[in-house]
């Protein structure tokens, strides 16, 4: 079936494409290695926008095709208001940093051994947490499982030239 007659093209496309920017990107923070901390924090909003975006594309993907509800609950499941927030935050980290921002109660977080504040990175026994809630190798664990269950539907749904791409 030709890329334009399917209409499940673009959403399956933009899943995996940010499902793969998660995993890429998360592998830049967790490989241990010392880099700048400009290029860490640059690949923390890099990272934060692709698995939101990822997130708003299973939306779409589901809605055209409940075939794709299993595979978008991974996502779901682990994209939390914590996520959505740390993202927002963190692109309009200037307006928190002066004072205002739509969620300026939610800008500190605390947790039972450690406080932070979403433009902070907490990185302790093998976890890496964005703004201190953000769980880097969960969501790329979820976009994994994601990937391959998406791949699993392809064939089914006249896809199944976008295997392995």
């Amino acid at each position: 079936m030709e890329e334009q007659e399917n209409k499940l093209y673009m959403p399956v496309f933009d899943c995996l494409m940010w499902a793969k920017a998660t995993l890429e990107v998360g592998n830049k923070l967790i490989v241990p290695k010392m880099v700048p901390r400009d290029e860490s924090r640059i690949n923390e909003h890099f990272f934060v926008i692709s698995i939101m975006k990822l997130s708003n594309w299973c939306d779409v993907l589901q809605a055209l095709d409940d075939r794709f509800s299993e595979p978008c609950k991974i996502i779901s499941d682990v994209v939390t208001e914590d996520v959505k927030n740390v993202r927002d935050m963190r692109e309009h980290d200037d307006e928190y940093l002066q004072g205002s921002g739509r969620r300026k109660d939610k800008f500190m977080f605390q947790a039972e051994d450690f406080s932070s504040d979403a433009s902070a990175t907490i990185a302790r026994d093998g976890e890496y947490l964005i703004g201190g809630r953000v769980h880097v190798q969960k969501l790329m664990d979820a976009a994994g499982r994601f990937t391959a269950a998406v791949e699993a539907l392809l064939e089914d749904v006249g896809l199944g030239w976008m295997k392995k791409r």
